[in-house]
């Protein structure tokens, strides 16, 4: 088993970019079950991104450089701004999701439906 990671302006997403000196960092991850022919090229096709987030940084990504992707999501809307509409008691215009502070109480939050509970976590 081995492991590339391979970034080139990958840190620079706009308004929430990071520096590399943070103690966390939003990263994405592709898997495939083929090698690429070349992995140094940047014409070598990634065929699957997983991640929620940061799938979504790495689509961006791949379409900024001409290539084309497929994103798909899964569950239903979760920010405010997409739809998302289970908000706190405090703001009617803030969801769960959308306040850093609640992640820990995702899972067990009442009507909380957004999490699919047929995959693996």
């Amino acid at each position: 088993f081995t492991y590339t990671f391979l970034c080139q302006n990958c840190t620079d997403i706009g308004p929430i970019s990071f520096e590399s000196t943070s103690d966390t960092w939003p990263i994405g991850w592709a898997m495939s079950n083929r090698r690429p022919t070349t992995p140094g090229s940047p014409s070598s096709a990634l065929t699957s991104h997983i991640g929620g987030g940061s799938g979504i940084i790495t689509a961006q990504r791949l379409v900024e450089t001409g290539k084309t992707v497929l994103l798909i999501e899964r569950g239903r809307a979760s920010f405010y701004s997409s739809g998302g509409n289970l908000t706190v008691p405090w703001n009617n215009t803030l969801t769960i999701y959308d306040a850093p502070y609640m992640a820990g109480y995702l899972y067990g939050y009442p009507g909380n439906d957004g999490l699919c509970s047929d995959t693996p976590s």
